[in-house]
């Protein structure tokens, strides 16, 4: 998948809960704009969360990244 970017001009949120998966092939990008808001979260048995290149987590605005409860955090770079 292409870039995921979140957060550009208010606020938002991601949750991959519960052996959930999500990944993108490129970047990953939160509170792009400033004065923007984001959150994610990964949490549970299985979640994974996989980002191709760069992360960058409050680039412009405010953000908080959370891994919990056996999930897992991965980069192919």
């Amino acid at each position: 998948t292409g870039a995921i970017n979140l957060g550009v001009n208010g606020f938002a949120k991601l949750d991959v809960l519960d052996g959930g998966q999500m990944s993108t092939t490129t970047t990953l990008r939160l509170a792009t704009g400033a004065g923007s808001e984001s959150h994610a979260v990964v949490s549970g048995v299985n979640s994974l969360l996989t980002v191709g290149t760069t992360m960058t987590v409050g680039e412009s605005g405010f953000a908080t990244l959370d891994v919990r409860s056996r999930a897992r955090l991965t980069s192919n770079s």
